[in-house]
């Protein structure tokens, strides 16, 4: 999760920008909507399952991203790890990948990549929240996640859930400048994910006396993500984080063993659509996908 300035945009909008600085609020969604508590679509009840195994292969160890910039250099900011509401600790090295301010190319970013399996050996499983803490020119502000649900991974439990991963760098307006550094992303949701029609893509050129010539033929692996309404927070850092992502990666979790793919590299087609998929129900987002591997090229002439 990655919180940061950005505007006070409503993040059900499917056309998602982030401009303008504003203050310090969580992935997207607006100071005053994360002040007032719950915001959108059952925030408060939003539960991500955060699944554990061996805290080796990342199909069943889950981690989550959680960073955050100054605004001015004697800011202070803290990530505390809730269980059932109660602090247990403030995150460390202990608890992920830790990031202090100067770790990054931005030295003002501050952030930690939870490691929900390093997380279960010390505080055992169950539902946890991140609580941020910032300080700015006496001002304090506080942060609170959704919850997490910290459980042993089995195909039962991780069923028809997708896991999105990505690799970020670079610069994304005001909403968050990494620099040449790159984070690792992860998050997972109920959802299906599925192979769509082919796409085919064909190029001509005509001559002079109207013939046409192909130059070049192209077939494309197209998939589907097909997810219900989703949470302000989850729905903003899909958009605003995944899906703008230099490398992006999907595995989905079905207990039938069929159209089952696991780090699959993809590349984000663009805005969601309205859709219904048997899996999933009604009212769900669509987000369409290429295959980056499977693209067949026929071209008349080769290089």
């Amino acid at each position: 999760m990655i919180k940061t300035q950005v505007a006070n945009s409503d993040s059900m909008d499917l056309n998602v920008s982030a401009t303008a600085a504003l203050s310090c609020t969580f992935k997207g969604v607006s100071p005053a909507r994360v002040l007032a508590g719950c915001f959108g679509l059952s925030q408060c009840g939003h539960v991500e399952k955060a699944l554990v195994s061996d805290g080796v292969d990342n199909f069943n160890n889950d981690k989550t991203m959680f960073l955050l910039s100054r605004v001015f250099g004697t800011d202070t900011i803290v990530f505390e790890i809730h269980k059932n509401g109660v602090k247990v600790a403030d995150a460390t090295a202990a608890h992920g990948t830790f990031y202090d301010f100067g770790s990054l190319a931005n030295p003002d970013l501050k952030g930690i990549l939870i490691d929900w399996y390093k997380v279960k050996n010390l505080f055992g499983y169950g539902k946890y929240n991140i609580v941020t803490k910032h300080t700015s020119l006496g001002e304090d502000i506080e942060i609170e996640s959704h919850c997490f649900q910290v459980a042993e991974y089995s195909e039962c439990i991780a069923d028809g859930t997708v896991k999105i991963e990505s690799n970020l760098s670079g610069c994304i307006n005001e909403y968050l400048d990494l620099g040449n550094s790159i984070i690792y992303q992860s998050t997972r949701i109920r959802g299906a994910f599925v192979e769509d029609l082919p796409e085919f893509e064909k190029t001509d050129y005509q001559k002079a006396n109207g013939e046409k010539h192909n130059v070049k033929a192209t077939f494309s692996k197209k998939y589907k993500l097909i997810t219900r309404l989703l949470i302000p927070e989850v729905f903003d850092y899909l958009h605003l984080n995944h899906f703008l992502a230099n490398a992006i990666y999907i595995t989905n979790y079905n207990t039938r063993k069929v159209g089952t793919f696991i780090d699959l590299p993809v590349a984000f087609e663009g805005v969601p659509r309205y859709g219904t998929h048997k899996d999933v129900g009604a009212n769900n987002y669509v987000y369409e996908f290429t295959d980056k591997n499977e693209k067949y090229t026929k071209q008349n002439s080769c290089c």
